[in-house]
């Protein structure tokens, strides 16, 4: 079973949320009510009725004896980190809505809810597992119930099991993810992609494994990590990387390639700004489209030859292609909602 945390624009806006999340922790919830809950997750129209409703009910939560789970321990761990996040923010005026969301997406995320609220729904299930969606347009921040930090790049989704924490430490990633592992040397954290998997203990680090990407690439910024055998990659010995260091597979010619690199490039987005240097056109069209929610469409595919180098902060989507188009023979045009790219 899997909870699986989306949009679903079919959510009546005027259903108590308090009362769901009560009715669900009490196990007296109809499927009516399951489906609404998990229906919340992700929309960022209703953050703050739902932090409402959540808040209240892990103040209950914090008060009740609950068996086989230190909730007060947890909560007031997880909430201190929220805050002093959010207090951070407060500087940063183009960051308010991203922290503010993602602290929701975080005890959202987190073994507490999961675990305390929708137990009822997977008692019996020891392949429970739930899954967490950025979509395109947007970052999200989870905190996993071991206290590891992720951001989820736009157009990603990471999986992990109800029980992370308790036995292994393993999450499954489509797309992007920076990693701050909280440190257990009794129990290894493993980042499974599509193609090979990292091990960790404690440590920062980014993992790119988009589906449609060339490359799967691993940036490591603090600690060591192992890269291993996965599921489409076998790897005789475990790859050592240390800081600074950058590991790449590429799909299509299956070789792995290790640079040394400023690790904090490649992890820059999660604090909302991309770094292009000698950026290919076409990688480049990708990421705009993830980071917008938009649809590009390169009308001549000699365009794709080009490189561009920039940054990304607070521009619109309109800025930035002003600005490419500035530097590069490009111009743009808007068609049916969809962006058209051609030579000037």
């Amino acid at each position: 079973m899997s909870l699986y945390y989306c949009y679903n624009d079919d959510l009546d806006m005027k259903e108590n949320y308090n009362n769901i999340f009560g009715r669900i922790k009490q196990n007296i919830s109809s499927n009516e009510d399951h489906e609404k809950a998990s229906s919340l997750f992700g929309k960022p129209e209703l953050e703050y009725e739902i932090s409402d409703a959540l808040f209240g009910q892990l103040e209950k939560m914090d008060e009740e004896n609950t068996d086989g789970i230190d909730l007060n321990s947890l909560y007031k761990r997880l909430w201190l980190k929220i805050i002093t996040r959010e207090k951070e923010s407060k500087s940063k005026k183009h960051r308010i809505y991203l922290i503010r969301a993602a602290s929701i997406a975080a005890l959202i995320a987190i073994g507490l809810i999961v675990g305390a609220i929708f137990t009822p729904l997977n008692q019996n299930s020891d392949l429970a597992f739930v899954t967490i969606v950025a979509p395109k347009g947007s970052i999200s921040q989870v905190y996993l119930p071991d206290s590891t930090l992720i951001y989820l790049n736009a157009g990603s989704e990471i999986k992990y099991r109800m029980d992370h924490g308790d036995g292994n430490r393993e999450v499954f990633l489509s797309g992007e993810a920076w990693f701050n592992v909280t440190k257990n040397q009794n129990k290894p954290f493993v980042v499974s992609t599509a193609y090979y998997n990292v091990k960790v203990l404690g440590t920062e680090f980014n993992v790119k494994a988009y589906e449609n990407d060339k490359d799967v690439t691993t940036t490591l910024e603090v600690g060591s990590i192992e890269i291993i055998s996965g599921e489409e990659l076998s790897i005789q010995q475990p790859i050592l990387i240390k800081p600074g260091e950058q590991i790449s597979y590429n799909k299509l010619d299956r070789k792995i390639d290790i640079k040394e690199v400023n690790s904090s490039l490649y992890s820059s987005w999660k604090d909302n700004k991309l770094i292009f240097i000698n950026k290919n056109f076409s990688e480049l069209t990708d990421i705009l489209e993830r980071k917008y929610g938009v649809e590009i469409q390169v009308k001549d595919t000699s365009i794709n030859k080009y490189h561009y180098d920039g940054t990304i902060k607070d521009e619109s989507i309109f800025e930035m292609l002003n600005r490419i188009q500035s530097t590069l023979p490009i111009k743009y045009r808007i068609e049916e909602q969809k962006i058209i790219i051609e030579k000037k």
